[in-house]
């Protein structure tokens, strides 16, 4: 092996060393992670309160609809009382 040969191995197990031993990379890496893993816990929050509102949404109706249905009823009742 010549010189100029050893100093390419030399020079090209620095390299590989270098670039195993750089960390820059991974920081970005941890940010994607934590990134994805916010918008995944957004997405599982948002999904749990949509369904609780849709619950509670047609709670609401099925009430709103028996007050209205008696308004009407005792609306009547009143104009007949009226009427007499």
């Amino acid at each position: 092996m010549n010189i100029e040969q050893k100093e390419t191995t030399t020079s090209l197990r620095t390299r590989i060393s270098a670039f195993i031993n750089n960390e820059s990379g991974a920081v970005t890496v941890d940010w994607v992670v934590v990134a994805a893993f916010l918008v995944l816990l957004g997405l599982g929050i948002t999904v749990q309160i949509s369904a609780a509102i849709d619950s509670n949404m047609g709670s609401l109706a099925e009430i709103l609809t028996a007050q209205t249905e008696e308004m009407d009823r005792l609306s009547a009742t009143n104009s007949e009382d009226d009427g007499s």
